[in-house]
């Protein structure tokens, strides 16, 4: 491991190498409940387990297939069974130059990044989908082991701030005054968004979304819409597509079984939706891609 690496990876008892075969970036965790003085940010990405991080007065829990990201502070720590993952902790000094260092094209693109004092750097403190955007690629990659070690913390780092931007882009769309109360609504969608994926095969309604959401049905789908561009149902609808588009070519069940995976019970409007959505029908796509199959 480099020297610069050794810099930049904490030292602290709760970091616990899995084996010594792998990055020290993988950490392994024991049911254990730890108080933590978090000095840099946190980018905490889960593969096994379930984990909870209590911070500022907000409780994060995480699950495997999300990352948490965390600002500076004292933390405690939960992990009630055992759990894998990597465990990144960014130095304030680096996340600032690598900030200084990018080209600023759009200066209320970067404004949610600063505190009132302009000095310290504040990003969406929040657990993520990491199938949802390239941070969440980037870290599936190094878990993979097809990132190099020695560039892990700073790819990880750019790509941070690179997908905290595109975050403050969509906090700046909703139109309440006050960022900390727009933060707060992006936060109450995202874990809509996350109970959208994570719940595809089960009944889906307004009155249930926007009670996950701790909204009202009618600013629920306003602010859903200016966040994501459309609409809770649309986006229900192309999610549930998207899901059963990759299960016809890389499975062998049926049109039928499909359809109940992704919570879509009547096949044939499955087939008229699917054909609206991809140019062609379930059972012409699956025999153009039946290549993939194989």
């Amino acid at each position: 491991m480099s020297s610069q690496t050794m810099l930049y990876t904490s030292k602290r008892e709760v970091r616990q190498a899995t084996d010594a075969g792998k990055s020290s970036y993988f950490s392994n965790f024991k049911p254990t409940k730890k108080e933590i003085s978090l000095r840099g940010y946190l980018v905490r990405y889960l593969f096994e387990g379930n984990e909870k991080f209590k911070i500022d007065g907000r409780t994060h829990y995480l699950l495997p297939g999300e990352y948490l990201i965390l600002n500076p502070g004292e933390m405690v720590f939960t992990v009630e069974e055992q759990s894998k993952g990597l465990w990144f902790e960014i130095p304030k000094t680096l996340l600032k130059r690598e900030l200084s260092q990018l080209s600023v094209d759009s200066a209320e693109a970067w404004q949610g990044f600063y505190k009132k004092d302009k000095k310290h750097i504040h990003l969406c403190d929040h657990n993520y989908l990491a199938s949802m955007d390239d941070l969440g690629k980037l870290l599936k990659q190094i878990a993979e082991g097809e990132v190099a070690e020695d560039n892990a913390l700073r790819l990880v780092c750019l790509q941070l701030l690179n997908s905290q931007r595109t975050v403050y882009m969509k906090i700046a769309r909703l139109t309440s005054a006050k960022l900390s109360t727009r933060t707060e609504l992006y936060r109450r969608l995202c874990q809509t968004q996350a109970y959208i994926h994570g719940n595809l095969n089960s009944p889906l309604d307004l009155d249930t979304l926007s009670q996950v959401a701790c909204l009202s049905k009618y600013h629920f789908i306003r602010l859903f819409k200016e966040v994501y561009g459309e609409t809770p149902r649309q986006y229900l609808i192309k999610q549930r597509l998207d899901r059963a588009k990759n299960l016809l070519v890389s499975s062998k069940k049926t049109f039928h079984e499909i359809c109940h995976e992704v919570g879509l019970k009547d096949s044939s409007s499955f087939g008229r939706l699917f054909k609206r959505s991809f140019g062609a029908t379930p059972q012409i796509y699956r025999q153009k891609n039946a290549h993939i199959m194989r």
